[in-house]
């Protein structure tokens, strides 16, 4: 169990991003490069909108070093398993697992702000 101290500092999910990590390390060539890209990408929050410790996206994370590891299995290159955009494979994962996309929860609060000055 973690502890209370680990889960407000955030502790937990540094190791378990650690451990991520290596388990990627162990993949073929290009898989920890695509996997730096899309950590990088997810945690940045230019393309989805996490909440603001990034708790949310652990799932995500946990699922894609899953389906690296499957991949890889199998034989695949990366460009066979995540296409030519492993940023892109990432954000459509995030959103896959209920994570908004950063411009549309933009584009919602925008329309908030004019329905609510056009009284509507």
């Amino acid at each position: 169990m973690v502890s209370f101290w680990n889960t407000i500092t955030g502790n937990d999910m540094s190791a378990d991003l650690k451990a991520y990590t290596k388990r990627v390390d162990q993949l073929p060539a290009g898989y920890s490069e695509a996997w730096g890209q899309m950590l990088t990408a997810l945690m940045s929050g230019m393309n989805v909108s996490a909440s603001f410790t990034g708790r949310d996206l652990m799932p995500v994370f946990a699922g894609i070093v899953d389906y690296l590891e499957e991949a890889a299995g199998d034989g695949l290159s990366i460009e066979a398993a995540l296409g030519t955009d492993p940023v892109s494979f990432a954000t459509q994962s995030a959103q896959a697992n209920g994570i908004p996309l950063l411009l549309e929860k933009m584009g919602a609060q925008l329309n908030a702000r004019v329905h609510q000055k056009l009284g509507r």
